[in-house]
């Protein structure tokens, strides 16, 4: 490393040690100061993160809820229960409403691990973020399933690709009944055009899966443009 390097680094150095002392980083979740060792979220919050133990449960609830809707057999897993105000709803809020982008990618590098250690989901082609909206996108300034799949390319090893699009806006599927939300969805994904989907094994990648509807709309997007096989990985399920 050469002087000049070495100064910057240090000078970078610097900087961060005094940032940390004159606007320490908190916990999205909690807002308690992170000590050394803490990334992200603090050792209290990420223990209470409660673990759905889906990743190595074939047959469990997505699974079972995403055959019903599509009428085929879809893999399916999610790192933790979804509960509105407790650690999981709060880390959600804070990277898809927040602005808390790094979490984001730190919460996929904890879905890639539970993926990578399951054992149930080798061979897969690529990691497909469910798209927002051009508009929405550009209001939030990052489309939060990507950040998740950057992170879980970190610990698993499977590549990115952003195959699909949305061919509309709709509504947030938070705010509306069942009938509402089959509505809200049709036709609305469609893979980018140019993108090569034949006979490809993907891995659609959300934050949250609650009536499965958005996520099933996708697999199904993908399935019509003919990729051989589609699993779905959400951080949290509800």
């Amino acid at each position: 490393m050469d002087p000049l390097q070495a100064l910057r680094k240090t000078l970078s150095q610097l900087c961060a040690d005094v940032m940390s002392v004159v606007a320490p980083p908190v916990c999205p979740v909690c807002g308690a100061v992170l000590v050394r060792g803490e990334e992200h979220l603090c050792a209290g919050c990420l223990s209470r993160l409660e673990r759905t133990g889906y990743a190595s449960v074939p047959g469990n609830p997505m699974e079972q809820r995403l055959e019903r809707l599509l009428g085929k057999h879809v893999p399916a897993l999610a790192l933790s229960v979804y509960t509105h105000g407790e650690v999981s709803g709060r880390m959600v809020a804070a990277f898809k409403y927040g602005g808390a982008r790094t979490l984001a990618v730190y919460a996929g590098e904890l879905l890639g691990e539970a993926l990578q250690a399951s054992g149930r989901f080798e061979g897969y082609h690529a990691l497909v973020p469910v798209p927002l909206h051009p508009s929405r996108q550009r209001s939030r300034g990052y489309n939060q399933a990507a950040e998740l799949c950057r992170g879980m390319q970190h610990t698993c090893g499977i590549p990115v690709e952003e195959l699909l699009v949305r061919t509309r806006a709709t509504r947030q599927q938070a705010s509306l009944g069942r009938q509402a939300r089959l509505q809200n969805l049709q036709h609305v994904f469609a893979v980018r055009k140019g993108a090569h989907v034949q006979n490809g094994r993907y891995i659609l990648v959300d934050d949250v899966f609650t009536t499965g509807m958005t996520s099933a709309t996708a697999v199904d997007a993908l399935y019509r443009a003919g990729a051989r096989e589609v699993a779905v990985a959400c951080l949290c399920a509800g």
